[in-house]
């Protein structure tokens, strides 16, 4: 009763009462007990409210579950037209027939070559529709398309396609565009693929139907569907092979980029086992307690929303925004004693998350011993770096680094004394190095890796004399070591302009090449190899 009277309390000194004193649980338990009173007889009328609930929320369900499967199909359909047109506009005969084409004026070979994937096939035939293949100048405007496929589209660009790529400038112009585009009582989905690369001379588009991709919401859904047209509903493009008369259609309308619809999607569900269970909970009973529940039913939630949901709501909205990654801001909500103790208790805890996340990062990536960057670091800026090499066509060097004879080292100072060498050599290393886009880092144990970006062969030499300079004037002593009486090392070096063709660590591979040809060769020296097409290579070493 004394979680009763508080409520009462509160209620009447609404104004002054301090609700931090009140607690979660002698709320819930009074509310509890006034339900509790009351639940026999609501039970008896609340299973028509929860299956009408039940159907309605598995209808909102699975109405989202269609919207995010049919995202899911369309861009997979964006994904595979969007490599069909990737290959159309680069190989073939179709980039080269359109330069002609510009000049001499003549379009016939070009429609020749835009007929050709109808004709012999292409990348991804089995995976979409291919409609149409159209060329246009760097204005947009129509210049040729194939005789093959479609013979109703008009000869222009659609309108989504030209709303997103004319009024383009610099390097966005290089970049495809995508739209689904309705035409008479037809939808399709077009990709719009610059040709020339960087230079864009013209655009290739790529028209196919989704109808064939959008049938695969069935697969998905794991349920029949249908897919009617969006202009004419009575138009139906796919129906499934069994009967769907005792099945509950579930519609959801794809638009267009311009919002315009054009395929309703229809999904056959069965909820007759739901309706049939719950509806097992539902009985008669004297309706004139009906009133009473709902009024004492009215109060309990009124109260559970002032003290208990609406605080927890926002904690939840503030909580949610914290671990979508939003981390650097703390809670501030003020309610129950136990939500208050919670909130203070959560920015306590994200305060140590937020230290531990940066101390976490910094050694996830730096090496513990030379406090340089570590065999992670390395990986993750090499990809990068090759990457953006192989875009803009830069030479990438790189330098695969190792202590001669360092068992020996060890065995003869000790393992102490080996860490200090391996730090100071780190150092010296990383001192040989000056531009902010050089990365040096520890590869594993007593071998060492440089990336050094926009860099030539000449380059990697200089920056090989260098350390090895670097590392001779250390002077670390190593009487057990058969190149010097101090300790040296031997660098294997490649450098190359990459190719989308190969992976980050063929570059790694053939440096690592080099280093073992340095090594043999009598270490103490370093040899640096480089590869450009058509087929050139060039060894370089240095004897310290």
């Amino acid at each position: 009763m004394s979680g009763l009277k508080k409520v009462c309390q509160s209620v009447v000194n609404m104004k002054n009462f301090d609700i931090s004193c009140l607690s979660i649980k002698s709320l819930t338990i009074t509310i509890l007990i006034v339900i509790g009173f009351f639940s026999v007889v609501v039970s008896f009328f609340s299973g028509d409210y929860f299956l009408k609930a039940a159907q309605e929320a598995q209808l909102s369900a699975l109405k989202r579950v269609i919207k995010v499967a049919t995202r899911d199909i369309m861009q997979d359909l964006r994904d595979q037209t969007y490599d069909v047109a990737t290959t159309l506009s680069i190989n073939g005969s179709i980039p080269e027939e359109f330069t002609k084409a510009q000049k001499s004026k003549n379009n016939e070979l070009l429609i020749t070559a835009l007929d050709d994937p109808f004709i012999t096939g292409f990348v991804g035939v089995y995976n979409v529709e291919l409609v149409k293949i159209r060329a246009y100048d760097i204005k947009l405007q129509f210049i040729a398309e194939s005789n093959k496929g479609s013979m109703n589209l008009p000869k222009q660009i659609p309108e989504i396609l030209y709303q997103k790529a004319y009024n383009r400038q610099g390097a966005s112009r290089s970049q495809a565009a995508f739209g689904l585009w309705q035409y008479v009582d037809k939808s399709y989905y077009s990709v719009l693929m610059p040709i020339g690369g960087i230079f864009v001379s013209g655009y290739l588009e790529i028209v196919v139907n989704p109808i064939n991709n959008l049938s695969k919401l069935s697969e998905k859904m794991d349920s029949p569907i249908s897919i009617r047209s969006g202009i004419d509903s009575k138009k139906i493009y796919y129906m499934p092979q069994k009967s769907v008369d005792a099945l509950l259609p579930i519609e959801y309308t794809l638009k267009t980029d311009l919002g315009k619809s054009a395929y309703i999607l229809t999904n056959y569900e069965d909820i007759a086992q739901l309706s049939k269970g719950i509806k097992q909970t539902v009985f008669t009973t004297i309706s004139t307690l009906i009133v009473l529940t709902l009024m004492m039913l009215f109060i309990a939630i009124w109260l559970f929303q002032l003290f208990l949901f609406k605080p927890l709501h926002m904690m939840l909205n503030q909580i949610n925004s914290i671990t979508d990654g939003n981390i650097d801001h703390d809670l501030k909500i003020k309610g129950l004693n136990e939500i208050t103790v919670l909130s203070e208790e959560f920015n306590k805890m994200t305060k140590e998350i937020r230290s531990r996340e940066r101390a976490l990062k910094h050694l996830s990536i730096m090496d513990g011993l030379t406090q340089i960057p570590n065999r992670r670091k390395f990986d993750e800026d090499l990809k990068s770096q090759y990457a953006n090499a192989c875009r803009k066509q830069q030479s990438l060097s790189v330098l695969m680094i190792d202590i001669d004879h360092f068992k020996r080292f060890n065995d003869t100072y000790g393992h102490l004394e080996g860490d200090d060498c391996i730090k100071k050599v780190a150092t010296a290393i990383q001192n040989s190095v000056y531009r902010p886009t050089d990365l040096v880092a520890r590869y594993g144990g007593e071998e060492f890796a440089v990336i050094l970006p926009d860099t030539s062969v000449n380059g990697a030499q200089v920056v090989a004399t260098k350390i090895m300079k670097e590392i001779n004037q250390l002077k670390i002593p190593h009487s057990d070591s058969t190149v010097n009486d101090h300790v040296t090392i031997s660098i294997g070096g490649y450098s190359a302009i990459p190719c989308i063709q190969e992976e980050s660590t063929s570059i790694v591979s053939e440096a690592d090449k080099s280093l073992y040809e340095a090594k043999e060769a009598g270490r103490n020296q370093f040899i640096i190899r480089c590869q450009f097409p058509p087929e050139k290579t060039t060894n370089m070493n240095n004897n310290l």
